[in-house]
């Protein structure tokens, strides 16, 4: 089981197996009184004085910084944990479960109806949603409006990259891969005598998309273009992190 003083700090990036994490290994071991209820940002976190064993929602690495200073969080030993996904997979995963939530107008208008790349459209007009995964690993807040390192980080990105690379490498104890998740999770799992038995999230599931084949040559050219944060991301943590997924940080 998981020790009583310790807090999983999970950065749940969207479409990167974050809910068969937690509802695999959160759910079933953290009692519900440790755990919050409805998601809640950053203003809330300002002012949260409950006590969590784990911080379900979409927080980029550092949000801990947000608890009060009394709060009993700061108390708790931490593991700084991410899971890491191909960065064109990542990104028709969550352009095409915006559709079928219907939040395609979410951040942005939606592409056209006629539009020939309508994936390009959605994500031209959200920069706020290119480089994802960096953007949360580096601490920036990727749906503020407000922030001026989200703003910083969209007109500098490998600026961004360089931070998440400096986090990942020296904060994370454990980091996982979509396409290994099982093995990666049964691992983690292990560690703390626990049971892995994947649980996916159907709700949050995307079941109508393309498999990353199956765009074009040109799309994938300009996601790629787009992402390019993400995808030298993506490649250094795979090369340095080799096949545990536990990392040599203490």
């Amino acid at each position: 089981m998981y020790p009583e003083n310790l807090f999983i700090n999970f950065v749940h990036i969207p479409k990167c197996a974050g809910s068969t994490f937690r509802n695999s290994l959160i759910d079933p071991y953290v009692s519900e009184d440790l755990l919050n209820g409805p998601i809640i940002g950053i203003r809330e976190l300002r002012k949260y004085t409950k006590d969590l064993q784990f911080l379900r929602g979409h927080f980029p690495f550092g949000r801990e910084k947000y608890f009060p200073k009394d709060s009993p969080v700061r108390c708790r030993e931490m593991i700084n944990l991410v899971a890491l996904r191909d960065p064109i997979d990542q990104m028709i995963s969550y352009y095409y479960y915006k559709i079928q939530v219907d939040e395609v107008r979410q951040l942005g208008e939606a592409p056209a109806p006629d539009s020939p790349h309508p994936i390009l459209d959605f994500y031209r007009a959200r920069p706020m949603v290119h480089n994802l995964q960096t953007r949360m690993i580096a601490g920036v807040h990727w749906a503020s409006h407000h922030s001026p390192l989200a703003k910083l980080g969209t007109a500098v990105p490998g600026w961004m990259l360089r931070i998440a690379w400096r986090n990942l490498t020296s904060q994370f104890h454990w980091v996982f891969f979509q396409h290994t998740a099982d093995a990666d999770f049964a691992e983690f799992a292990a560690s703390y005598d626990l049971d892995y038995a994947p649980t996916r999230f159907q709700k949050t599931v995307t079941r109508d998309r393309p498999a990353k084949h199956e765009i074009s040559e040109d799309e994938k050219a300009e996601l790629l273009k787009i992402n390019f944060a993400d995808q030298a991301l993506y490649e250094r943590a795979k090369s340095w992190r080799g096949v545990s997924a536990r990392t040599s940080i203490k």
